[in-house]
């Protein structure tokens, strides 16, 4: 693997996930400066939430390429980054992404927080959630209209025996009000998870 990864680069350079200068990644070192570590925050029902990065500049432009525009690679090193976090969450039993409704998952051919996960290094349980529903827009929306939205829309998946009694660490790309993480860590409650961790690459606020 690490082989393959390494005759990958020759072919396919390293590219900075914001600005897509050759080099390292994630990001070049221009582009690295301008990050914001993003503060600590609350997720209801969760019993511990953070973020890797303020979402702006660099970090919000790496997010949309990520997620918008067809640049599913960019989730392992962003994800990589991300591990520098992980020992502040304490044990980990394994993680799980927010998943993706079935119309967005088929339009943009992946979700963005399972690509993340590849750089996590922690066992995952992709399909221990679900959307059971088609949730409309949420942008330009408050927290208690995001909420409504998703009322019922995120439940159990068929990997969610898994849960039980286990620390279990939810990722997404981005929380801006965290309904969407209040809603996964209420379903990965109610699946038995002993503990709820709350993990994205970036925090809007």
């Amino acid at each position: 693997m690490k082989f393959l990864r390494s005759f990958l680069e020759v072919v396919f350079p390293p590219v900075c996930a914001a600005c897509g200068v050759p080099g390292r990644e994630p990001f070049c070192e221009l582009c690295k400066e301008a990050l914001e570590p993003a503060p600590p925050f609350v997720i209801p029902g969760a019993d511990r939430a953070g973020a890797l990065w303020l979402h702006g500049g660099p970090a919000a432009l790496a997010v949309q390429h990520l997620k918008f525009h067809d640049h599913p690679e960019l989730g392992r090193p962003l994800g990589e980054a991300m591990q520098v976090v992980l020992p502040e969450f304490g044990p980990i039993d394994l993680a799980v992404p927010v998943p993706c409704s079935p119309g967005r998952l088929r339009d943009r051919g992946y979700n963005q927080a399972r690509e993340l996960l590849r750089g996590l290094g922690l066992p995952v349980k992709v399909r221990a959630l679900s959307r059971t529903k088609e949730v409309p827009p949420q942008v330009g929306l408050d927290r208690a209209g995001r909420l409504e939205n998703l009322v019922g829309a995120i439940g159990l998946g068929p990997e969610a025996q898994a849960l039980a009694g286990r620390r279990v660490l939810l990722v997404d790309d981005v929380i801006t009000t965290g309904a969407t993480a209040q809603a996964a860590a209420a379903a990965l409650r109610a699946g038995g998870a002993g503990a709820v961790l709350v993990l994205a690459l970036t925090r809007a606020e």
